[in-house]
Protein backbone atom coordinates (compact mmCIF):
# COMPACT_ATOMS: atom_id res chain seq x y z
CA UNK A 1 0.00 0.00 0.00
CA UNK A 2 1.18 3.09 -1.05
CA UNK A 3 1.78 5.73 2.22
CA UNK A 4 -0.62 8.43 0.72
CA UNK A 5 -3.24 5.38 1.04
CA UNK A 6 -2.78 5.29 4.97
CA UNK A 7 -3.51 8.76 5.16
CA UNK A 8 -6.90 8.93 3.55
CA UNK A 9 -8.67 8.49 6.87
CA UNK A 10 -7.21 11.49 8.02
CA UNK A 11 -8.03 13.43 4.68
CA UNK A 12 -11.79 12.13 5.25
CA UNK A 13 -11.98 13.80 8.75
CA UNK A 14 -10.49 17.02 7.27
CA UNK A 15 -13.25 17.08 4.73
CA UNK A 16 -15.54 16.39 7.01
CA UNK A 17 -15.08 18.92 9.12
CA UNK A 18 -13.96 21.64 6.52
CA UNK A 19 -17.95 20.95 5.11
CA UNK A 20 -19.05 21.51 8.49
CA UNK A 21 -17.03 24.54 8.78
CA UNK A 22 -18.28 25.85 5.43
CA UNK A 23 -21.97 25.24 6.63
CA UNK A 24 -21.74 27.77 9.30
CA UNK A 25 -21.89 30.11 6.50
CA UNK A 26 -26.08 29.02 6.03
CA UNK A 27 -26.13 30.37 9.45
CA UNK A 28 -24.76 33.97 9.12
CA UNK A 29 -22.47 34.68 6.29
CA UNK A 30 -20.19 36.11 8.80
CA UNK A 31 -18.72 32.71 9.34
CA UNK A 32 -17.31 31.69 5.91
CA UNK A 33 -14.14 29.85 6.11
CA UNK A 34 -12.26 30.22 2.85
CA UNK A 35 -10.51 26.31 1.89
CA UNK A 36 -7.24 28.05 1.73
CA UNK A 37 -7.56 29.08 5.84
CA UNK A 38 -8.65 25.40 6.63
CA UNK A 39 -5.53 24.30 4.91
CA UNK A 40 -3.47 26.47 6.71
CA UNK A 41 -4.95 25.47 9.54
CA UNK A 42 -4.77 21.35 9.12
CA UNK A 43 -0.78 21.88 7.83
CA UNK A 44 -0.44 23.57 10.77
CA UNK A 45 -1.70 20.40 12.88
CA UNK A 46 -0.02 18.07 10.51
CA UNK A 47 3.52 19.79 11.65
CA UNK A 48 2.30 20.83 15.27
CA UNK A 49 1.05 17.55 16.17
CA UNK A 50 2.91 14.51 17.87
CA UNK A 51 5.02 12.12 16.30
CA UNK A 52 4.66 8.55 15.82
CA UNK A 53 6.90 6.17 14.08
CA UNK A 54 3.51 3.54 13.47
CA UNK A 55 0.56 5.18 10.30
CA UNK A 56 -1.93 4.01 12.85
CA UNK A 57 -0.70 5.80 15.96
CA UNK A 58 0.34 8.82 13.73
CA UNK A 59 -2.97 8.86 12.36
CA UNK A 60 -4.95 8.90 15.78
CA UNK A 61 -2.04 11.57 17.53
CA UNK A 62 -3.11 13.65 14.38
CA UNK A 63 -7.08 12.95 14.52
CA UNK A 64 -6.53 14.04 18.13
CA UNK A 65 -4.91 16.94 17.78
CA UNK A 66 -6.63 18.12 14.06
CA UNK A 67 -10.27 17.95 16.13
CA UNK A 68 -8.79 19.89 19.11
CA UNK A 69 -7.22 22.27 17.02
CA UNK A 70 -9.86 23.36 14.62
CA UNK A 71 -12.90 23.16 16.97
CA UNK A 72 -10.99 25.43 19.11
CA UNK A 73 -9.87 27.92 16.33
CA UNK A 74 -13.51 28.18 14.88
CA UNK A 75 -15.67 28.09 17.87
CA UNK A 76 -13.66 30.94 19.37
CA UNK A 77 -14.78 32.93 16.16
CA UNK A 78 -18.88 32.11 16.89
CA UNK A 79 -21.49 33.64 18.68
CA UNK A 80 -22.82 32.10 21.88
CA UNK A 81 -25.79 31.21 20.88
CA UNK A 82 -24.22 29.06 17.69
CA UNK A 83 -21.67 27.22 19.86
CA UNK A 84 -23.84 24.41 20.96
CA UNK A 85 -25.47 24.27 16.81
CA UNK A 86 -21.28 24.20 15.96
CA UNK A 87 -20.46 21.24 18.37
CA UNK A 88 -24.14 19.53 17.10
CA UNK A 89 -23.42 19.55 13.25
CA UNK A 90 -19.68 18.38 13.83
CA UNK A 91 -21.15 15.32 15.79
CA UNK A 92 -23.70 14.41 13.41
CA UNK A 93 -21.13 14.38 10.72
CA UNK A 94 -18.74 12.83 12.51
CA UNK A 95 -21.11 10.02 13.19
CA UNK A 96 -22.57 10.23 9.74
CA UNK A 97 -18.79 9.59 8.16
CA UNK A 98 -18.54 6.79 11.14
CA UNK A 99 -21.86 5.45 10.10
CA UNK A 100 -23.37 5.77 13.64
CA UNK A 101 -25.85 8.01 12.50
CA UNK A 102 -27.91 7.57 9.78
CA UNK A 103 -30.57 10.72 9.70
CA UNK A 104 -30.14 14.03 11.48
CA UNK A 105 -33.47 14.85 13.74
CA UNK A 106 -35.95 15.65 11.49
CA UNK A 107 -37.04 18.73 13.44
CA UNK A 108 -33.42 19.92 12.97
CA UNK A 109 -32.77 23.04 10.72
CA UNK A 110 -30.32 25.74 11.22
CA UNK A 111 -33.11 28.17 11.03
CA UNK A 112 -35.27 26.43 13.44
CA UNK A 113 -32.20 25.73 16.08
CA UNK A 114 -34.30 26.52 18.96
CA UNK A 115 -37.20 23.95 18.48
CA UNK A 116 -34.46 21.43 18.69
CA UNK A 117 -31.93 21.88 21.39
CA UNK A 118 -33.27 19.27 23.91
CA UNK A 119 -32.82 16.90 21.08
CA UNK A 120 -29.26 18.67 20.29
CA UNK A 121 -27.49 19.07 23.95
CA UNK A 122 -28.41 15.33 24.48
CA UNK A 123 -26.61 14.07 20.77
CA UNK A 124 -23.65 16.67 21.30
CA UNK A 125 -23.27 14.76 25.36
CA UNK A 126 -23.58 11.31 23.80
CA UNK A 127 -20.76 12.09 21.42
CA UNK A 128 -19.10 13.72 23.98
CA UNK A 129 -19.49 11.13 26.26
CA UNK A 130 -17.35 8.98 23.57
CA UNK A 131 -14.89 11.10 22.72
CA UNK A 132 -15.52 11.78 20.00
CA UNK A 133 -15.53 15.70 19.85
CA UNK A 134 -14.60 17.73 22.90
CA UNK A 135 -16.63 19.04 25.08
CA UNK A 136 -17.45 22.51 24.13
CA UNK A 137 -16.18 24.89 26.89
CA UNK A 138 -19.96 26.51 27.28
CA UNK A 139 -21.18 23.29 28.86
CA UNK A 140 -21.72 23.55 32.29
CA UNK A 141 -22.15 19.60 32.95
CA UNK A 142 -22.48 16.88 30.23
CA UNK A 143 -25.80 14.99 30.29
CA UNK A 144 -26.09 11.78 31.05
CA UNK A 145 -28.54 9.48 29.56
Amino acid sequence: MQAREQYRSAAAGASTFYFVVADLALISPMYQTSLSYFITMFNHCIDASDKAPEVSARLRLLTTFATRFIFDKVQRGLFEQHKLLFSFMLATATGRAAGQVTQVCPCFAYSGFQQCQAVIKRTCSIYCMLQIIPVPYHHTAVLMY
